[in-house]
């Protein structure tokens, strides 16, 4: 709607009790392709505890943006479509995952229509246990023991 529509439509003093109105735009092909990138960018931060990383590839990037455009429900939907196809799927990966397992790099990859998950290894990361063993092991070299 936009303000015009809605003098025609109310009265000057049903319009008059909003302090603010705002008009919005629909969203766009590239506007999405931004929040999709914000979206992983946030994701990828809250992943890193259990040290690994995801990556969409192109054909992955533009399906999601595809699937995730919605004009009624905006930028919601994008979200929906990644936590669907991305988020999900994801989650059950990383929680199949040794404790210490090396650092993981997941990329999404278009496969039957819809992007699959594939598992990169990348190096070894150091469990918990390693690293204090080995500042044990400095702490008593440096006391001559």
């Amino acid at each position: 709607m936009t303000l015009q529509q809605l003098e025609k439509r109310f009265t000057p003093e049903f319009i008059n009790r909003f302090d603010d109105i705002f008009v919005f735009q629909w969203l766009h092909q590239e506007v999405l392709g931004h929040i999709l990138d914000m979206n992983i960018e946030s994701l990828n931060l809250r992943i890193r505890k259990y040290d690994c990383q995801l990556r969409l590839d192109e054909a992955a990037r533009a399906f999601l943006i595809k699937e995730g455009l919605n004009k009624r429900y905006g930028a919601r939907f994008l979200k929906r479509t990644i936590r669907k196809y991305i988020e999900v799927p994801l989650a059950a990966q990383i929680s199949q995952r040794l404790q210490g397992e090396a650092s993981t790099l997941f990329v999404a990859e278009m496969q039957n229509g819809k992007p699959n998950l594939v598992k990169v290894k990348e190096q070894q990361s150091r469990t918990d246990e390693e690293l204090s063993f080995n500042g044990k092991n400095q702490s008593l070299e440096s006391q001559g023991g």
